[in-house]
């Protein structure tokens, strides 16, 4: 496959994210502990990787979460809870796990992931044609090569707000932000 390329700005922000939410696994982790839980509810969420739809919105024994079985991926790990961009969190859970129903379907749930990727496309392209500006305006091109560079910024930026416009989704404009 091909090889993918990460800056340093988005890089920084999901080792951020990713060590915040590990640390409040960890807390979690400890509360449920120190309450003497013996299941733990897995967190749902609509645009999950398709690798977390098998586990998430289910109730799992404290020691599967602790040593987990095959259907339930290593902590930290990328198919895993709390691994990189990883949104799930657990919470003790005090009920009879035959209640808990999942709230959404795999195709609902592959359809919403398929849009997230499609919305970090945008973005990802927005912060490229800034950074190349940034970097002609610091080479100090011509200024037609710095009308050309917000042009485009402008354009992926417009494809961008249509897109989350035709997909009823929110712009994330801290995701497009660059370093200057």
């Amino acid at each position: 496959g091909k090889l993918r390329q990460y800056n340093i700005e988005s890089t920084a922000r999901r080792e951020i994210l990713t060590a915040a939410r590990q640390l409040s696994g960890e807390i979690s982790q400890q509360v449920g502990n120190d309450l003497d839980a013996e299941y733990y509810y897995l967190s749902e969420h609509l645009d999950c990787r398709p690798t977390h739809f098998e586990w998430q919105g289910t109730v799992i024994k404290k020691e599967d979460f602790e040593k987990p079985l095959p259907e339930y991926p290593e902590y930290g790990s990328v198919a895993g809870i709390y691994g990189p961009n990883c949104r799930h969190y657990h919470e003790p859970y005090f009920g009879n796990p035959n209640d808990v129903k999942k709230q959404y379907t795999q195709e609902q749930c592959d359809e919403a992931y398929k849009i997230s990727q499609k919305q970090r496309y945008l973005e990802r392209g927005i912060r490229a044609w800034k950074r190349k500006l940034n970097a002609d305006v610091g080479a100090e091109e011509s200024p037609t090569q710095i009308k050309y560079d917000r042009q485009k910024i402008s354009e992926w930026a417009g494809k961008l707000d249509s897109f989350t416009k035709g997909n009823n989704i929110r712009r994330d404009f801290s995701r497009e932000y660059i370093v200057k």
